[in-house]
């Protein structure tokens, strides 16, 4: 059954589903078109401010922030994940496997730890750890099925939003961001630090590592070939006073006083400081840190950088369609759909207070496939399940917890993100599609299940 899950959702991938930014800019041509079939006036008028809508939602100070965070969110994982320290962790637990069962298991648990603490981290880090595992085989000469080890690391994908860099709890966790004067600032208490999240990124690690190691047992798999050790990012730099002061550690001790004390002055002003900005900050400072001077963390910063495209262009085009959205009458109508299908499920006896939230997450898991993008899915997604659930009464950290679930579930049938593991271990993503497709499926019940426990 797995083999021919694999294939099809291959299959229907190459056939159906287009390259983000193609479908972004579909997106945004059908939401102006709804747009202005929908408004009120002559065609003219309708057009006019269907246009205004877009170019001000595409330009909007707040997206284009919320971009910049976001790009930072994976470079700055990426360089953590690469630094010596933490690539040095990775090749001694790697070191440590020595059967396929055990690569695969052991790749599944190192992603999807890495990811609750950053989702960055978590992809680039769990490539690392795929491509030592496969050296480790291939010096000791046991066999492993490659493409599984690498869905197992795409496994982060799987937890990576219910983690402690999830776009939308941390983008509504800050202070001034663009829903505030509908929902408020909702502390990380109450989304991703509550204790049904905590729960299932417990189960979550327990069990689909259990799975993985299920399905290597069935693989015979084969011994890679021993390869060169690939180039790290950091460099010496220049020699005299310019190289000194790059590789000083002075500079590192400098800027981590400054922002631990800038982090303090804001927990003594508002009480907490896990936001997206806190976030980005911490990482910041530990991959300096981890790479001990500028040099090195600079070189892992431009390499990390060549992943950020996609967020760069599509952002502001998710923005755009929000604009198009709030200019129109289309964000009431799809938060009036959204509440009806909702009191439709309670009409064959589930509560209004589960039907919604699950209604956001198979929303959030289909929308998923074709904008691959929490932060810019939250973008489009957002005004409209708030709205909804604010006409039901529905609390809102569960609603954001339902469609953090769903975002993060389908990205095991979406490839976008699959890109930066390809490149780190070689693997086409459509070898991992089948496999992961397969975990997203059995994952199912504990998602289900702790939804139903928010």
């Amino acid at each position: 059954m797995i083999p021919l899950l694999g294939r099809a959702t291959s299959r229907f991938a190459r056939r159906w589903i287009p390259d983000p930014l193609a479908f972004a800019i579909l997106l945004t041509g059908v939401s102006f078109v709804a747009t202005v079939a929908t408004g009120s006036g002559s065609f003219g008028s309708r057009s006019s401010v269907a246009l205004g809508s877009w170019y001000g939602g595409l330009w909007e100070a707040d997206g284009l922030a919320f971009a910049l965070q976001m790009c930072l969110i994976l470079v700055t994982g990426h360089a953590l994940a690469v630094s010596p320290p933490v690539r040095r962790g990775l090749r001694a637990a790697a070191s440590r496997v020595r059967t396929g069962t055990g690569a695969a298991a052991a790749t599944a648990v190192v992603s999807i730890a890495l990811a609750y603490v950053h989702w960055g981290l978590g992809l680039v880090g769990g490539g690392v750890f795929a491509r030592e595992v496969r050296a480790a085989a291939a010096r000791r000469g046991f066999a492993i099925d490659l493409p599984l080890v690498v869905a197992s690391a795409y496994l982060s994908l799987l937890v990576w939003h219910g983690g402690l860099s999830g776009s939308a709890p941390l983008l509504v966790a800050t202070p001034g961001h663009f829903l505030e004067d509908r929902m408020g600032v909702l502390p990380l208490t109450a989304t991703i630090l509550s204790p049904a999240n905590l729960v299932l990124c417990v189960a979550l690690l327990l069990a689909l590592p259990l799975l993985v190691a299920r399905l290597a047992r069935g693989s015979p798999g084969e011994v890679p070939a021993i390869e060169d050790e690939p180039e790290s990012a950091a460099t010496e730099g220049e020699g005299g006073p310019a190289g000194a002061i790059d590789r000083s550690p002075l500079l590192v001790v400098l800027f981590l006083a400054l922002a631990l004390g800038a982090l303090a002055v804001r927990v003594g002003e508002r009480g907490a400081a896990l936001d997206l900005n806190s976030i980005n900050l911490l990482f910041l400072v530990a991959g300096l840190v981890a790479h001990g001077g500028a040099r090195g963390y600079a070189a892992a910063v431009a390499e990390g950088a060549r992943g950020v495209g996609g967020i760069v262009v599509q952002f502001p085009l998710y923005f755009g369609i929000r604009g198009l959205l709030e200019g129109g009458v289309l964000l009431g109508a799809a938060a009036d759909a959204c509440a009806a299908g909702a009191q439709r499920l309670a009409g064959i006896g589930i509560p209004v207070t589960a039907a919604f939230p699950l209604l956001v997450f198979f929303l959030a898991a289909l929308v998923n496939v074709f904008i691959p993008s929490g932060g810019g899915q939250w973008v489009v997604q957002g005004p409209i399940v708030v709205e909804a659930a604010k006409a039901l009464a529905v609390p809102l950290p569960k609603v954001v917890l339902a469609f953090a679930y769903g975002d993060e579930w389908t990205n095991m049938v979406q490839p976008f993100w699959a890109l930066a593991l390809v490149g780190l271990t070689g693997v086409s993503a459509r070898a991992i599609l089948g496999t992961s497709a397969a975990l997203m499926l059995l994952s199912l019940p504990l998602f289900l299940l702790a939804i139903a426990l928010l």
